[in-house]
């Protein structure tokens, strides 16, 4: 086989003759080789011969080395003599289209050619951005495969498998241009905060990364896939750092403490995971507000208990304007009051509001009035009981009536008393004459009081009456007529009548 360069390459001519042991009767130097020369043209004994694939030809009369004697010998070999300028065709497996940085990348190869030659195959990697090749093995066989890790870089990159005949015809062939995403996702909680509590709010997250992405979540960490929840699958076009939020709604989630894991996978296979913790709450504070009723006097309190597992804030509202703001942090419950010194008579619309962490609000009313006057009496023109009479009447008025107790020396009697005015009725009936002291207490729904004690006189006998006059006189005589008159109420009036 002669290369393109036309340098022989040595042949061997087994001879046997009857059996006997082989000749060499062609090799090296020896002495066939004197008479076979080897140039740009072939020649024989016989004649020339050029360009043939099947050469045959005849000799007589060589002798061999250890034995001379004559034979006659014929000599026959298929592409002997053959010239080779076709390159090996290499055949290389397809690979993916994207790898990990420092993970495995496995290539087969196959090497075809007419005059194969072992262990000239090598492998090399391309940066195509970088613009270098790295060998990464060579010596190889023609036939086989061969993994590497691939560099922890980013970057597009491509196989290429170079191989030569056994006459030197060299040839290379590459794969198709890979990238290798060395970076792992990023995971970023952009609201709520982590550790915070929250009510039924979206939980957005930023993912980026080079490459497509897959995204998915679990509430309880578990290791079972069906409890794991897909989010979003996300496109990175070109391998360029891509960023994009996706929002994870808490609306079906138990209250209370939650787990909460992101993982995030991209086209190469590089992960990530994220953990977070929250706590769900979607129950309001409860408000418990309450006075000693609802009508008070200025100076009593008004009080009030808020409690929520995570109480936040609580404010205080009197007609609308705000009288008391209070922020806090780790309170599950306030006991607090509201003063009423120096309110002025009138009603009072009183608001509470509260909110805890997760931003759940309640709010509570109370309607009150302040009331710092007492209780008036009137009683009816004079206070003296005829004999005609059995009762008398006392007259009570306020705004927020609520009580009377009558106390007499014969009884006590508690009414209740309603509306503006009302009235009790002292019963006087089978009281002999006679002065008898009387109290009367009056109370209103505040807590303001008034009490009256008086003296009442009991008169059913008629005045006494006498007189004194002369029993005789002179005409046209003056005379004195004494009377007196005396009563236990007294005598208003006394009238003189006299006739002749």
């Amino acid at each position: 086989v002669i290369n393109e360069s036309g340098t022989p390459i040595d042949a061997t001519l087994d001879v046997r003759d009857n059996g006997m042991e082989a000749y060499h009767m062609l090799s090296g130097s020896d002495g066939l080789l004197k008479w076979l020369t080897i140039t740009d043209r072939i020649i024989y004994a016989s004649g020339v011969v050029e360009n043939s694939t099947q050469i045959s030809a005849s000799a007589g009369g060589l002798k061999f080395p250890d034995n001379p004697r004559f034979i006659n010998m014929s000599l026959s070999h298929t592409e002997l003599f053959k010239e080779d300028k076709t390159p090996p065709n290499i055949w290389i497996s397809p690979v993916k289209s994207i790898y990990a940085g420092g993970t495995d990348l496995t290539v087969s190869w196959e090497v075809k050619d007419n005059n194969t030659a072992e262990n000239s195959t090598s492998i090399y990697l391309e940066d195509m951005e970088g613009n270098n090749t790295r060998l990464i093995a060579e010596n190889l066989t023609a036939n086989g495969s061969y993994t590497l890790q691939v560099p922890s870089e980013n970057g597009y990159f491509r196989i290429a498998i170079s191989s030569k005949d056994s006459v030197g015809n060299g040839a290379t062939n590459e794969t198709e241009p890979f990238y290798i995403d060395s970076t792992s996702p990023e995971i970023e909680l952009i609201s709520p905060e982590n550790e915070s509590v929250i009510r039924d709010d979206n939980i957005t997250v930023r993912i980026s990364d080079r490459s497509n992405i897959t995204i998915r979540y679990s509430i309880d960490n578990s290791t079972d896939n069906s409890t794991w929840i897909h989010l979003a699958n996300i496109s990175a076009a070109g391998h360029n750092i891509h960023t994009e939020e996706a929002n994870i709604s808490t609306e079906t989630w138990p209250e209370g403490n939650i787990t909460l894991i992101i993982e995030v996978e991209d086209e190469a296979g590089n992960t990530n995971k994220s953990l977070f913790i929250f706590t769900l709450d979607r129950t309001a504070p409860e408000i418990e507000a309450e006075t000693e009723g609802d009508v008070i006097k200025s100076g009593i309190p008004v009080n009030y208990s808020i409690s929520d597992s995570h109480l936040s804030g609580i404010c205080v509202y009197v007609n609308g304007i705000e009288v008391k703001n209070r922020t806090l942090t780790s309170t599950t419950s306030l006991s607090d009051n509201l003063s009423t010194d120096g309110w002025s008579d009138g009603g009072y619309s009183i608001e509470f509001t509260a909110e805890d962490m997760a931003g759940n609000r309640a709010a509570a009313f109370l309607n009150i009035s302040v009331d710092n006057i007492p209780p008036t009496f009137a009683f009816p023109e004079g206070s003296i009981v005829g004999r005609d009479k059995n009762s008398l009447p006392i007259q009570i008025s306020d705004l927020h009536l609520f009580r009377a107790a009558l106390i007499t020396p014969f009884y006590t009697e508690q009414s209740h008393l309603s509306g503006i005015t009302d009235r009790i009725e002292l019963n006087v009936s089978g009281w002999t004459d006679g002065r008898y002291g009387i109290s009367v207490k009056a109370e209103d729904s505040a807590g303001n009081s008034l009490t009256f004690i008086f003296t009442l006189t009991i008169d059913r006998t008629s005045p006494v009456i006498s007189i004194s006059y002369p029993t005789t006189m002179n005409a046209s005589q003056e005379i004195t007529i004494k009377f007196n008159t005396t009563d236990l109420s007294g005598v208003q009036r006394a009238v003189l009548k006299y006739r002749d």
